[in-house]
Parts: C-alpha cells; sequence; structure tokens
C-alpha cells in the first residue's frame, strides 16, 4: 500500500502496510548513513528503503535539515518480520545514526534501574504499534541536556544516536536513543500535561511468548511500549533475577522488577512478588523491554499496583511437619496457615507418597486462626515420605505448596534409629534441596578437614554418596579424624547444604565423642561424574573425593578475571578447582593449560552456579611432568561443541559448548527426522565455557523415545551438529 500522503495516518505500520513517511529530497541527500537505501534519483517518484517506501515531493535543499526531522518513531523501529528472522537480528536499520524524534514521556527518568544512568520509555502520542522507544543518557555528568527535568506528560523532541542493547550482533536487543553529550544537545519541551497513550491489550500469544521464549518477529512492534495482559494465571514465583511467570491459553510471560519501586518490594520478599501465589489470576500493566539478562522480553510493571489480583486462591504459609525425626511407631502431623483474602476456604489437603508410589489424599481440619492440620499416617522404618499440600477456595480457584509439584515435594525418611547425614543430603529432585530445610537435627560423623585448612569444616560418615556436609562452625577446635555429634538447622546457603545455629540466641551444638578415628577414604570418581551439570555431581556435595590422571582444561575459567580458580580434565568433561581452603591455587598462575595432575582430593563443592573440588592444602594436590610447551600462552577462546557425556544416556546428559566472544547462542536438538524436539537454549551468554543439561523431554515437558537425537549449536556464524543416544 503506498499512499504518499500518510503523513496524517496515525498507523503507517499497521494492517501489514508497509512504512512510509513523507521525506524531501534534502532529507536523503545530507543522510550519509546508508542502511539499505537504494540509491540516489532525484527524478524517481520512490525510492526503495529496507522498511518503507519514501516518497520525494521536492526539489532538493542541500543542507536545510538533517533526516530525524521527517521520521517519527515508527519509522525507526519499524523492521519487517523476514529481516529479523535472519540472525534473530531485531537491530533498526538506522542504527548508528543521529537522528530527531518526538514522543510523549511516559514516566520519571530516575524510576528504572540504569545505575549512575538516566532512562525513560517515550512513546508516539498516537500510539498504534512500533511507537514506542527507550531513551537514556548515559553521561549524567553532562550538563545541559535538560533530560533531568522532563515529567510524565511532556511532550519531548530528542535529538541522539539511535543505538541498541546490547550492541553484540544477532541478539535480542532494545533500540534506543542516546542522548548527545559531546557536544550537548539538549532536549526541546514542545508541550506538557499532554494525554499518555493507554496500554495496548495483548495476550502472551502475541509475543509467540512462552516463559522463557519470546519471538522477536512478534515482540519487536510492542517494544518499549506500554501494554496490558489479564486474566493470566501465576505459574512460578521467585525465580532467580525475581522473575514470576504468569500465563494463559495461548502462552506464558515473564515480569521483570526493572522498576525501582518494584525491585524495592520484591527484593524485600527475598526475590518472590509478595501476594502472588501459584495459582492467582492477575492483570498487569507495564513496559515490554527487550535487552534483558534473560535473553528474552519481559513485562515490566511500574509499581506493584500494576499487577491487579483479579481472582486469588487461598495462599498457604508456615508449613510444619512434627515430629521433625519420623519414626515407625507414630505418625506425622502436617500443619499450615491458610488464608483466602477475597472468598473463603473451601477445602485443603495433603497429597502424600511412600517409596515413590501412588499419591493418597488427607483432608486437613481447620484448628482456628487459620490454622489447619493433617496426620500422615505412620510408615515402615526406613520409608521415603513425599507430600504436598492443596488449597481451594469457594470459587473453585486452588493452589499449591510447593507450587510446582512435578518438580519439588517436602519429604522425609521414616528413621527408628535417629537421620544420618544422608537424610540431610538426599534430594529426589533437581533444586538440590533437602528434605530437613531449616529443621533443627542431630547428626555424626567423622571431621574431614582441619580448622587450619578451612574457617569451618565438614563431616561424613562413610563413602556412599549424600554422605557428607559442611558444618557452619568456626567456634569448636575439632581436628580431622574427630568423631562428633551435631545439633544444628539445616539450611540451603547459595544451594549448598549445612548445618548452621538454629537461631541467633539458640549456637549450633557440636559434641566431640572420640578422637584420631581414621578418615574415610576420599571416593575415587571420574571429572565428569562432578562437574557442573552432570547428573551425579550434587550426590557428592560435601564429600571427600579424589580424581587422577587429569590435565588443566582452563587456567582461568573466569578470564580475563582471576579468581585462584582452574578447572582440570580427565577426558570425561572438566571439573572447577578452587582455592578456598589453604590451597594456593591458580592466582599466581602456575597452573597452565596441559599440566599434568596425577592425583587431587577435596571437598566436593557448589558456588557461584558451579560444581568445584576444595583441596584442603598443596599436600591435596599431586602434579605430575607438564605437557605445556614452556612459555607459551594460554590458546584463545574458541567456539566448539563437545560431544554430550555420558553418552548414550537415561535419563539425562549434559553437552558443553565454548564461545570465542560474548553473544547469542542457540543449542536446538532434533530427532532421525529432522523435527525440532527441544530448544535447550536460546540467549546471550558470555565468552567462555558453558555446560547445559537435557532431561530427554520435549518442549512440552514429554519424555521422549529411545533413539538417536542430534543437537545443533549456532553462534555468530559458528554452526557445528553433533549425535547422542538416548537408550530407555
Amino acid at each position: 500500500m503506498v499512499d504518499a500522503e500518510n503523513d496524517g495516518d496515525a498507523f503507517p505500520h499497521d494492517d501489514g502496510k508497509t512504512a512510509q513517511r513523507r521525506l524531501e529530497v534534502e532529507d536523503i541527500e545530507n543522510w550519509s548513513g546508508g542502511n539499505g537505501l537504494g540509491g540516489h534519483n532525484e527524478t524517481s517518484e520512490n525510492l526503495a528503503w529496507k522498511g518503507g517506501i519514501w516518497s520525494i515531493n521536492a526539489t532538493a535543499t542541500p543542507g536545510a535539515r538533517a533526516l530525524g526531522d521527517s521520521l517519527n518513531i515508527a519509522d525507526v523501529q519499524f523492521k519487517r518480520a523476514a529481516d529479523i528472522a535472519v540472525n534473530l537480528s531485531d537491530d533498526s536499520p538506522l542504527r548508528g545514526q543521529t537522528v530527531t524524534l518526538t514522543g510523549v514521556v511516559m514516566h520519571g527518568i530516575r524510576e528504572i534501574f540504569v545505575g549512575a544512568r538516566w532512562g525513560v520509555f517515550v512513546q508516539d502520542e498516537r500510539g498504534g504499534p512500533w511507537s514506542g522507544m527507550f531513551v537514556i543518557q548515559n553521561d549524567t555528568s553532562a550538563g545541559g541536556t535538560q533530560f533531568s527535568a522532563v515529567q510524565p506528560g511532556d511532550k519531548i523532541r530528542v535529538t541522539a544516536v539511535l543505538n541498541e542493547f546490547p550492541t553484540a550482533a544477532n541478539t535480542v536487543s532494545i533500540t534506543q536513543l542516546e542522548l548527545l553529550t559531546n557536544p550537548v544537545t539538549p532536549v526541546e519541551f514542545l508541550d506538557f500535561g499532554t494525554p499518555r497513550p493507554a496500554p495496548v491489550l495483548l495476550k502472551p500469544g502475541d509475543l509467540g511468548a512462552n516463559g522463557a521464549v519470546t519471538d522477536p518477529q512478534l515482540t519487536e512492534r510492542w517494544e518499549s511500549m506500554l501494554v496490558r495482559f489479564e486474566n493470566l494465571t501465576v505459574t512460578a514465583n521467585g525465580l532467580p533475577g525475581n522473575i514470576m511467570v504468569a500465563g494463559d491459553a495461548t502462552g506464558s510471560i515473564a515480569l521483570d522488577d526493572y522498576f525501582d519501586a518494584v525491585f524495592d518490594v520484591v527484593n524485600a520478599n527475598g526475590g518472590s512478588w509478595p501476594g502472588f501465589p501459584a495459582g492467582t489470576r492477575i492483570n498487569v500493566t507495564g513496559y515490554l523491554r527487550a535487552g534483558t539478562t534473560q535473553g528474552t522480553v519481559t513485562i515490566n510493571p511500574r509499581t506493584i499496583n500494576d499487577v491487579e489480583v483479579a481472582s486469588s486462591p487461598p495462599a498457604i504459609t508456615n508449613v510444619n511437619r512434627s515430629p521433625v525425626v519420623a519414626t515407625s511407631t507414630a505418625g506425622v502431623t502436617v500443619s499450615a496457615n491458610i488464608v483466602d483474602t477475597q472468598t473463603a476456604v473451601a477445602s485443603a489437603e495433603v497429597g502424600y507418597r511412600v517409596n515413590r508410589g501412588a499419591f493418597q489424599t488427607i483432608s486437613m481440619t481447620s484448628g482456628g486462626a487459620n490454622l489447619y492440620t493433617a496426620v500422615i499416617p505412620a510408615q515402615a522404618n526406613g520409608a521415603l515420605v513425599e507430600f504436598y499440600l492443596k488449597a481451594a477456595d469457594t470459587e473453585g480457584a486452588s493452589t499449591t505448596i510447593p507450587a510446582d509439584t512435578a518438580a519439588s515435594k517436602f519429604f522425609y525418611f521414616v528413621r527408628d534409629a535417629g537421620l544420618t547425614i544422608y537424610d540431610l543430603q538426599y534430594t529426589p529432585y533437581a533444586d538440590g534441596n533437602s528434605g530437613y530445610t531449616n529443621l533443627t537435627v542431630t547428626v555424626q560423623g567423622i571431621v574431614t578437614t582441619d580448622t587450619t585448612d578451612f574457617s569451618y569444616y565438614w563431616i561424613q560418615d562413610g563413602t556412599g554418596p549424600w554422605s557428607g556436609i559442611w558444618v557452619n562452625d568456626n567456634t569448636t577446635n575439632v581436628k580431622a579424624g574427630d568423631r562428633v555429634a551435631v545439633t544444628g538447622r539445616v539450611e540451603e546457603n547459595f544451594n549448598v547444604t549445612r548445618l548452621a545455629n538454629p537461631s541467633s540466641a539458640n549456637p549450633l551444638s557440636v559434641t566431640i565423642l572420640s578422637r584420631g578415628n581414621p578418615l574415610p577414604p576420599p571416593v575415587l570418581l571420574r571429572t565428569g561424574d562432578l562437574r557442573t551439570g552432570s547428573a551425579t555431581a550434587e550426590r557428592w556435595e560435601g564429600m571427600l573425593v579424589q580424581v587422577r590422571n587429569a590435565v588443566v582444561s582452563t587456567p582461568f575459567p573466569d578470564a580475563p578475571s582471576n579468581f585462584g580458580e582452574f578447572a582440570i580434565d580427565d577426558g570425561s568433561g572438566e571439573v572447577r578447582v578452587d582455592d578456598l581452603g589453604d590451597f594456593d591455587g591458580n592466582l599466581d598462575s602456575i597452573y597452565v593449560k596441559g599440566d599434568s595432575i596425577r592425583s587431587l582430593i577435596g571437598i566436593q563443592y557448589f558456588s557461584f552456579d558451579n560444581y568445584k573440588l576444595l583441596p584442603r592444602n598443596n599436600r591435596d594436590v599431586v602434579r605430575g611432568p607438564s605437557t605445556a610447551v614452556a612459555g607459551r600462552e594460554t590458546p584463545p577462546l574458541r567456539y566448539a561443541l563437545e560431544q554430550n557425556y555420558p553418552n548414550p544416556f537415561n535419563p539425562g546428559t549434559t553437552i558443553s559448548f565454548e564461545l570465542r566472544q560474548h553473544g547469542r547462542v542457540s543449542l536446538t536438538i532434533y530427532n532421525m527426522l529432522g523435527q525440532k524436539v527441544k530448544t535447550l537454549m536460546a540467549a546471550v551468554k558470555p565468552a567462555g565455557r558453558h555446560v547445559i543439561a537435557w532431561n530427554g523431554t520435549d518442549d512440552r515437558g514429554q519424555a521422549v523415545p529411545t533413539g538417536v537425537y542430534f543437537y545443533r549449536m549456532q553462534a555468530a556464524g559458528f554452526e557445528k551438529v553433533n549425535k547422542m543416544l538416548l537408550l530407555r
């Protein structure tokens, strides 16, 4: 649809129309950018431009004005879906150009978290798709921009450089105007109190949204705009990065805390959005933002009140069980506070199963003051009991705790002789959390580290999996070989299970039962058994383990930073080695790529998203003859896709890959017919080595059958396909 007179069209890009805007000839002559302009021909009625048809209606007047004077926000935001599909590039064709745009300020410049900068969303007052833009001043020490004076409802004209964030190629990014500060180009105020465009009503399906994935071909037109979603149901809350996910039949969308007023509330609540348990039906108004650390598009409400509760199920809190140590002679009482603020609690129940059998349900009884209880019957000694709670209100809205009962449940063991370290460490779930978290327990074990090795210590009661635990005690004078009884509260400290003080007024209790006992021999394992992403890494947490005949595979896994860590590999996959104890590590660069490690003993540990080995001291590392060439520098990072491990596998496997530089990477699994089975990753990642796990399910969460599968990595022009075998 070519309409040379469409300057007055409020929606020139809508309904499949080609992007159009009238330009004068001098606009073309004074534009040095290019970006797909088909050429300069003053006699031509139309010039084909990537994203639009531009009509020339006057003779040239060189030097009259800049290109941006004739543009609106939609002109610089618009990009054809087919062009976005190429390498997932949603960059504006005018990226890098200085343009002048007009828009209405939507909120205050200090309301969002952009560090020491100022930023604001603006919109074309006429609304419509492609009409939102983010404006930012990177150097706030530069005076004279007048940006600090803008208020919601101001209509402003901004001359700035059009850029993208993140800046990496082939990355889903946010288009932004970066104010000119050298020399300073001030914001122009055109009007005040301008009505702000109303939010656009969308569904997650309009964005191709499914929680962690959005389709840039659909999201780009709504970028930086005020939008609204209605009748979404919360499916997850308190995810990493303070994320909450809600959806409907069309898909799901992630809610983020980009605005300070929301961050303050959510962060104070431990990263969980307060008042929105799973099952809550909500309406949310906020700004669509790309360029996030999650690598997807999120909706960002301005305040917590922009998330409205349409219908809320009962809230279940303060779940407890008694006694802490279950025995075969008595049942276990489960209690919780259950409240419904809108209607009334109609039912509450406990679902439980024994030794992974079928679930049974027991109704909970109200005891007043919102307290509900139920008794799980006594079970045989040694039984594993898993349970969850479910409550519904009089309108039929229901919720469970844990929210995702397929991923996690409460659980305990029946132990007539008391608990062991195994009972505290074991978990059947991928989150690694103990079934005794926040409960005070007593266990016994042999101290495996001296206080000269660390400022705290670990104990172990055997050499089987799940037999070691960290004791956060730096006051008791214990020695390696002491047998101790420890009474403490089980806690997950950054995903590491440990025993800590039951309360600030009730310190951890340690009794030395005997001294000079032999230490449990370190468990001989492969590096691949212990590495990040391995299905077996968690079971060895807190235990003394050993690897042999390995080499230094990555001297500086956090390059360009150096935190003293390095990685070793015996051919089964690399694992990190940390210098947390009385071990020198690699701060002085004494370990280089290819160095031989004949033996390394250490405690299996987890920190900063990685499993790692903690040698107690330098004696725990026995080096062999180096295979590295003297004076040779560590090879630079590369693009690489490794063979999955283990292979064949059942039920899960891990895939390692390397990125030479920061950028977008995708990892996709296909079946023998070439059909896509699962998108494992489609995100922006830093340079370095990465590991991701596949649990043998497709994008719908369904288990896939036995067979040969292919996994393909794509990143910055690099592409490789490997084969793997799943045996059910």
